[in-house]
């Protein structure tokens, strides 16, 4: 292979056209991006983890490996669901011939029914760039609340204005609750009993 400085003398010292010297320049250019790339893979991208209660996290590791010849950097990281999926990753900076844990935590307090959420990786290896993980499969409540929010719209200042919030047991489970508090003093909540047996009526 030819250096540049071997190129140069020869320009010098001899008669081969410098057309024929640019081309050979030209060739053993992209020769060399040929090489000293990382290479971007993971085994498994997704994950189901069956169903679950909406009592606590799931958690779940990805393992990102660098296969190529140079370092791996994961660039960034994005989640799709902010407020539930939450991640951490071991490292991101990649040897050849190494790998690094993306550990996963699912905060099912916040999801209900069948759920699926992803993490966007976007690294520097120039032909797979992107790769998405996925934990995917279904929140069963303990406890079953109807409507999960109240909208009173407008209200006066001469009448008091009422909702109610029905809470029950998903599984008919023995259960009691107890008290019902509000974080505001405009509202005032009461435990009523429930229009059907093990259902309990929050008032507002």
């Amino acid at each position: 292979m030819y250096s540049w400085n071997a190129l140069y003398q020869a320009r010098k010292g001899s008669a081969v056209p410098a057309v024929c010297q640019i081309l050979a320049i030209v060739l053993l250019l992209p020769a060399a991006g040929l090489h000293g790339a990382p290479a971007l893979h993971v085994g498994q991208t997704s994950f189901g983890f069956g169903t679950v209660h909406d009592d606590g996290p799931v958690e779940h590791c990805f393992l990102v490996e660098n296969r190529g010849d140079s370092v791996l950097v994961i660039e960034k990281v994005e989640s799709d669901c902010e407020g539930c999926l939450e991640f951490t990753v071991e490292a991101d900076s990649i040897p050849p011939a190494a790998g690094s844990l993306i550990e996963l935590s699912l905060d099912t307090r916040m999801l209900e029914g069948d759920v699926a959420k992803n993490l966007v990786l976007r690294t520097n290896d120039p032909e797979n760039p992107i790769v998405v993980l996925s934990v995917w499969g279904r929140v069963a409540p303990w406890y079953v609340v109807a409507p999960r929010s109240l909208c009173f719209h407008r209200i006066g200042k001469t009448a008091p204005v009422r909702g109610e919030i029905v809470i029950g047991d998903a599984a008919a489970r023995a259960w009691n609750l107890s008290r019902a508090t509000c974080d505001s003093p405009r509202f005032a909540a009461s435990l009523e009993k429930g229009p059907a047996q093990g259902r309990v009526a929050l008032a507002v």
